[in-house]
């Protein structure tokens, strides 16, 4: 792809422009040294002073920092029960965890990539419970007694709550925040077994110390089903907030500008109306899909716009056949359900409006 003389000169002006608004280098490393504060204090806190078994973090636009006052991001937190284990294998299960009730993570044929039931697993014995429902507890198509996402979404909803998703989201005339009740599981999930077993890394990102690190931080499992499934109110979703946050801490300086860049742009162009067609975490997906497959000497200021550009053909291709592979377990499709029909061909429309402007369009996004 020719890259226009004017580019390296605008993305160098474009460079300093962010650098000047919030965005340096300086300025990212304090927003997120500030929130890992906040998240020490918050579980000082919950743990040491209230005596919880809850463990608080914070995830998404504001801890990553991959935001400015401009893009009004929200604060988006996660609860996670440590008195209650999740398990792959029942062979991993040990006595003398009856004091903590325990789940195992279970997936068939009818259950969407990317997601999971919870099925309940005896105190006293790793045997897997049938036929048993409660509150939360609920009987699947199979009998199987699994832990339903919907119960435990209620749990958290107060005065100023609402839904958003997985999340409850709590507002007032200060902030919102988007709070979420899940679970974790240390082992790493076998739907994204070949992420860090099998996948060809040509330009060695994420580095392999990188990869051992997030692999040993598990995964999240949030109350929220597929949107497709008969099942969704039974299901949960593996998250890799955990892995996402170490490898936007890694982009280097172009990378991290670059896919603020592209929340501008979904902005600006892509979701107006109301309208959310698509989300900061199909930008994330490309961003990680882009740098996997790039040379890193190809991220530097100088190229910013042609980078912008390569990520947009990368998503508007993706929306040409209809698919966005998650960037953990590729066989998830975060596109099903959501980019379909005429909202597809609109899309493709913007996206290719956007292309052949060859980086005009940056004069008109709101900052």
């Amino acid at each position: 792809m020719n890259m226009p003389e004017y580019y390296e000169d605008m993305s160098l002006r474009l460079t300093e422009a962010l650098d000047s608004s919030g965005l340096s280098e300086d300025l990212r490393w304090q927003r997120i040294n500030t929130w890992l504060l906040i998240e020490d204090l918050e579980n000082w806190y919950e743990q040491s002073l209230l005596k919880r078994d809850l463990k608080v973090c914070y995830f998404g636009n504001q801890a990553e920092s991959t935001t400015t006052d401009g893009l009004l991001s929200d604060i988006d937190k996660l609860n996670f029960l440590t008195s209650e284990i999740v398990l792959q294998d029942l062979l991993t299960w040990e006595a003398g965890l009856d004091t903590k009730v325990t789940f195992l993570m279970v997936a068939d044929e009818s259950t969407p990539p990317g997601y999971v039931k919870l099925q309940l697993v005896q105190r006293d014995a790793p045997i897997l419970v049938n036929n048993y429902q409660d509150g939360k507890v609920r009987l699947d198509s199979k009998h199987r007694s699994v832990l339903g996402s919907n119960a435990v979404k209620e749990t958290l909803l107060t005065e100023n709550e609402h839904h958003h998703g997985p999340a409850c989201r709590i507002y007032n005339k200060i902030f919102s925040a988007d709070v979420v009740l899940g679970l974790h599981t240390r082992s790493w999930p076998y739907q994204a077994s070949h992420w860090f077993s099998s996948r060809s890394r040509e330009f060695n990102w994420p580095p392999r110390q990188i990869i051992d690190v997030i692999e040993k931080t598990g995964a999240l499992l949030v109350p929220v089903g597929h949107r497709l499934s008969n099942e969704n109110q039974l299901e949960w979703r593996l998250s890799f907030s955990f892995g996402e946050k170490l490898l936007t801490w890694k982009f280097n300086s172009t990378q991290y500008k670059c896919y603020v860049m592209l929340k501008f742009i979904k902005n600006t162009f892509i979701n107006l109306g109301g309208k959310e067609y698509l989300t900061s975490y199909h930008f994330k997906t490309c961003m990680f899909y882009l740098v996997e497959n790039t040379p890193n000497s190809l991220w530097h200021p100088n190229n910013l716009l042609f980078c912008i550009d390569l990520c947009l053909r990368l998503l508007l291709s993706w929306i040409e056949c209809n698919n966005c592979p998650n960037y953990f377990i590729p066989e998830e499709n975060m596109f099903l359900g959501r980019i379909m029909g005429s909202v597809q061909g609109h899309i493709a429309r913007i996206m290719e409006g956007l292309l052949i402007q060859k980086g005009r369009y940056i004069t008109r996004i709101h900052y």
